[in-house]
């Protein structure tokens, strides 16, 4: 039996050069470690408002990165009505921080064979800035809070919504997105028989 070869690469990180493009900074920020690296991650470990990133790597132990960042952020956890008491599929917008409007979406889970931790963290811009935070949950409430300050993690609790968010409303026509043109290519699929088992030559009769 032929075996796949490992295939340990280094690992990539990618800094935002705020002019739509992106410096590689994996050796500059300790993360370019050479593994396999099939899952990672993101979570506050060390309670400091910003997300440590867990990669699980290929016959060797786990790799933990703790993120040294110095930049304000402002960190947001959800706390639902149940059984949704993670806020799944709530979104969160920040306004007046790093920029005038960040938004972020609670998901289950995050990334391949991973699930990150049920916080969003948002770049403040400045220990002075005074901020807001809205939430628009999934049942359609919504809960804003005021005079958010840089450096702090916010626990909002949909118990405490101010206003429900009227649905929105489009002038598209049908509220169907696709329809049947199969008749316009003039075209009907027919499947051939064939046999995968007489090509591969292994299987055959169990």
């Amino acid at each position: 039996m032929r075996r796949l070869p490992r295939l340990p690469a280094a690992k990539l990180a990618f800094r935002n050069q705020k002019d739509l493009t992106f410096a590689e900074v994996g050796q500059a920020w300790g993360f370019d470690t050479v593994s396999v690296s099939p899952g990672m991650g993101l979570a506050d470990l060390d309670n400091d408002g910003d997300l440590d990133v867990v990669l699980n790597n290929l016959n060797s132990g786990a790799a933990i990165y703790r993120n040294d960042g110095t930049a304000p952020r402002v960190a947001v956890r959800l706390k639902g009505l149940a059984p949704n008491t993670r806020g799944i599929g709530a979104k969160i917008w920040l306004y007046s921080g790093a920029v005038p409007s960040q938004s972020q979406e609670m998901i289950c889970g995050g990334r391949y064979l991973s699930g990150d931790d049920t916080v969003r963290v948002f770049a403040a811009g400045s220990v002075t800035n005074e901020m807001r935070i809205e939430v628009r949950w999934r049942s359609g409430q919504r809960s804003v809070v005021q005079g958010v300050r840089a450096n702090r993690i916010y626990e909002i609790d949909e118990v405490h919504t101010t206003s429900t968010v009227e649905p929105q409303t489009s002038n598209l026509g049908p509220s169907h997105l696709f329809e049947d043109a199969s008749g316009l290519i003039r075209h009907v699929h027919r499947d051939e028989p064939f046999d995968d088992f007489a090509r591969s030559g292994c299987c055959r009769g169990v």
